[in-house]
């Protein structure tokens, strides 16, 4: 939630917290971010930044994680965008397989803090698992999906298949697919941050992006009765697997209603971005995981319907995964590629899973 800055929040407010919000007799043990050295003595952290705050009650050793955001330039650089983010966050916590939320306040001057004050926090429990982006990274090199590449697919397949199950409203759609183009976050907010030099997503070829995508979220008006409930995030470094393949959630947003495809587009565009960055085209287990996805999700919800919106979605992640700011370390090539397979679907391209080497070609 955010990137870091360098405000400071020392580890004697964390300890104070735990004794009010928690419990009286709550100790602090330690913490540390959620990546990096874990080993290190940390005395104070950058406003921004995840930390893993370890402690114990009557002897009873817990975890939980506090998550901060810094304002950027992706719609967060009100501190009323801020607030909205982690409030959001906390009212759609409650969802399958998704960590619960604990707390959420303020913090000021380097304290944690309630009341209308301040920078907002959330505090949310701490889930043992491994990343399924070290899946992906592993993946890549593979010709063949493995046994237990298949069972955590068919464990992501049927959460989507639970919450396509979950209906919304046909307002809620509204504002969800308004939200991929106008927002910070969104399509807007992406373009802005390329920079006007860039030689692959030139202003040119972004200006022609916005406005196919603007042209595309037209089109989904007639869609509105898909509005169903939605992680909104759904990236492979919000999904852990821990013990016994169990399946957890991270950084459910954006209200939590939507279209399923969205969610679907958002985990599929990583198997193809992954397996370009790492073979240079799309092929090996990477695809096999992507047609099994694609087959699956319409088998589990009877909706073939999903292939006839994704071109709106998959533009949003394709923007993310070609962005230097976000991804500084994508090959041009492959930015093109990503880029490109937008433009096609934005200029009227069926999308079929199963070809889409002409998309990217």
């Amino acid at each position: 939630m955010g990137r870091r800055q360098g405000v400071a929040l020392d580890v004697s407010a964390i300890a104070s917290y735990l004794r009010r919000a928690i419990a009286p007799d709550a100790r602090f043990i330690d913490a540390g971010p959620l990546t990096g050295d874990e080993s290190a003595e940390h005395k104070s952290f950058g406003y921004g930044e995840p930390v893993r705050v370890r402690y114990s009650v009557n002897g009873d050793v817990r975890m939980l994680v506090l998550h901060t955001m810094a304002p950027d330039a992706f719609g967060h650089d009100r501190r009323a965008d801020r607030v909205a983010q982690v409030l959001g966050a906390y009212d759609i916590c409650d969802s399958p397989a998704h960590v619960h939320a604990l707390d959420v306040g303020f913090v000021e001057g380097g304290e944690l803090i309630s009341g209308g004050r301040g920078e907002p926090f959330l505090v949310t429990e701490f889930a043992h698992g491994e990343l399924y982006a070290h899946d992906l990274h592993a993946i890549a090199g593979h010709d063949r999906v493995s046994a237990r590449d298949d069972v955590r697919l068919n464990t992501i397949v049927a959460y989507l298949a639970t919450m396509a199950s979950r209906r919304g409203e046909p307002a809620q759609y509204r504002r969800a697919v308004r939200d991929v183009v106008g927002s910070g976050e969104g399509i807007f907010g992406l373009r802005d941050a390329y920079a006007d030099d860039d030689p692959v997503a030139t202003p040119t070829r972004l200006a022609a992006i916005v406005v196919g995508a603007c042209e595309a979220r037209e089109r989904l008006r007639k869609f509105e009765h898909r509005a169903t409930q939605t992680h909104g995030d759904l990236h492979p470094y919000n999904i852990l697997f821990g013990p016994g393949d169990q399946l957890h959630l991270l950084d459910r947003s954006r209200g939590g209603i939507g279209d399923i495809a969205d969610d679907v587009t958002c985990l599929a565009i990583n198997y193809l971005a992954f397996a370009l960055r790492h073979r240079g085209s799309f092929i090996g287990a990477l695809r096999e995981l992507w047609a099994a996805l694609w087959s699956r999700v319409i088998a589990a919800t009877a909706d073939r319907e999903m292939l006839s919106v994704v071109p709106l979605f998959f533009t949003w992640r394709t923007l993310v995964l070609a962005s230097p700011v976000w991804y500084p370390d994508t090959p041009d090539a492959v930015r093109h590629q990503l880029l490109r397979f937008s433009e096609r679907l934005l200029a009227g391209a069926t999308f079929d899973p199963d070809r889409v080497d002409a998309l990217i070609a």
